[in-house]
């Protein structure tokens, strides 16, 4: 690619190590929340880990450690994002989505993190977004210790409510079918887009199914740009490719330990985004010789720098790949240029979906993937969450401006309130706005429009009231 000096053979031959065995023994530290509310679930776990693995591991109080630590020992972290810093650290970084609504209730999820930002050790989380569910937790995590006396290999148990409506309503068999059909049908993109959040789900829930249609989605592209594109990673205009690598990415380091692949699908998978990280490399964003002026963005902008950067950064931190320092550059200067300021260079929004939300929601995620919080910090995110429920009408329906549509029948606002909806960005962004403004008000807001929460959504279980000081505003 033009932004690099060296590149390395076209192919990954080596998968990365993937530090499958957590293994307690080693040593470890038990990361726990503060909360008063937690206090007896810390000490019982120490304890059961104590009794079954025959260690002693100190409780380190989540607010005096940093990921940092993770270069000397394991971590056990216990509760969810909201009560434990250290939880909180790895889920800005994608690598933890629990919070107070998932799994939710007494509902729990035991994950093994490996090797995050490759620091050299692994976590294990003890997760639940409540003290009943951490209760479950332990009862859980009791039988696995009595199986493994504490060495851990790729783990993933949960329970949750929200499981079944995050699985898909197709078999693997008949995924493959349909997402065959796109591709001969030039929409490519949605069987790919669809790929990446089923990577996704595999994670949350552990469904095998998820993972299988992860992989088959990209075994099939790969299949299509390698026998009949002559290697073209986007042979369809409509594939906008860099709208969706960054999903992928997040989700193959969630899952790339997962024991749903063999080591030979790892590698074909790993070559897979190899090829598509050289492919955004060498887009028009990152050509010029300085980096793009600091202004407002348009969504496609801010697509390409989050595709720029979480691509580059995983092949620079697991396999030591040099020369994307240009690039990253060039990502940093996009989002520079729009973090002063809550409105984009979009100006269209309806219904389900809206192009103005997408690029604050961008600024969000990459920010706070570097501990940034000055979109949050200086008022912008309140703004823009504001300036959500202001376009909504008296009836909490999304309205029309620009080149999209609000009502399902125009002029038929019947039809449109029996099928209110929100985009996920919209919704991503009014969760994230209620935790960190301790606002409930956006969830409130939320509720009202038809939209509902997502995992990762930073969704914290606030009291919800109408945001008073938006009234006569729609």
């Amino acid at each position: 690619p033009a932004n690099t000096t060296t590149m390395p053979p076209e192919h990954i031959t080596i998968l990365k190590d993937l530090h499958l065995t957590t293994d307690l023994r080693d040593g470890a530290k038990i990361i726990v929340p503060s909360d008063a509310a937690w206090a007896p679930l810390r000490h019982r776990l120490q304890k059961l880990i104590e009794s079954r693995a025959g260690v002693n591991l100190p409780l380190v109080p989540a607010e005096v450690v940093c990921l940092d630590d993770l270069r000397d020992h394991h971590w056990v972290v216990l509760g969810n994002a909201m009560v434990n810093p250290a939880i909180m650290a790895l889920y800005r970084r994608q690598y933890a989505f629990v919070d107070e609504l998932f799994p939710g209730g007494d509902g729990y999820a035991i994950r093994t993190v490996h090797n995050p930002r490759n620091l050299g050790h692994n976590v294990l989380i003890v997760g639940a977004s409540s003290p009943a569910g951490g209760e479950a937790a332990l009862r859980q995590l009791e039988t696995r210790l009595d199986e493994n006396g504490g060495c851990f290999g790729y783990t993933n148990l949960c329970r949750s409510d929200l499981i079944e409506s995050l699985l898909p309503d197709m078999a693997p068999e008949a995924y493959l079918e349909w997402a065959v059909g796109k591709f001969e049908e030039q929409m490519g993109y949605y069987p790919l887009e669809q790929g990446a959040v089923l990577g996704l789900v595999h994670h949350l829930t552990g469904n095998r199914d998820c993972a299988r249609m992860f992989r088959d989605s990209f075994f099939h592209y790969e299949d299509l740009v390698r026998n009949r594109h002559g290697g073209n990673w986007r042979f369809e205009h409509m594939l906008f490719n860099y709208a969706w690598i960054w999903r992928l990415f997040v989700a193959w380091d969630l899952i790339e330990e997962s024991d749903a692949f063999t080591d030979d699908e790892r590698l074909r998978i790993t070559n897979i985004l190899w090829g598509l990280t050289r492919f955004v490399s060498e887009l028009p964003y990152f050509d010029a010789d300085e980096p793009p002026a600091l202004e407002i963005r348009q969504n496609h902008w801010t697509f390409a720098g989050l595709s720029g950067s979480t691509s580059a950064e995983y092949f620079a931190t697991y396999y030591g790949i040099a020369g994307f320092e240009k690039q990253l550059g060039f990502c940093q200067a996009v989002f520079d240029g729009q973090a002063p300021s809550y409105k984009p260079n979009d100006d269209a929004a309806g219904g389900w979906w809206g192009y103005c939300y997408l690029v604050p929601y961008h600024q969000v995620f990459y920010d706070l993937r570097r501990d940034d919080a000055r979109f949050l910090e200086g008022g912008q995110l309140r703004d823009f969450a504001d300036y959500g429920v202001m376009v909504t009408d008296s009836m909490g329906i999304q309205v029309a401006f620009g080149d999209l549509w609000g009502y399902r029948q125009f002029g038929t606002h019947e039809v449109a309130y029996r099928h209110k909806a929100v985009s996920v960005d919209l919704a991503m962004l009014l969760c994230t706005a209620a935790w960190y403004y301790e606002d409930g008000g956006y969830l409130w807001a939320l509720d009202w429009m038809g939209g509902r929460p997502y995992p990762g959504c930073y969704y914290r279980a606030l009291p919800k009231s109408p945001p008073e000081r938006l009234a006569g505003v729609t």
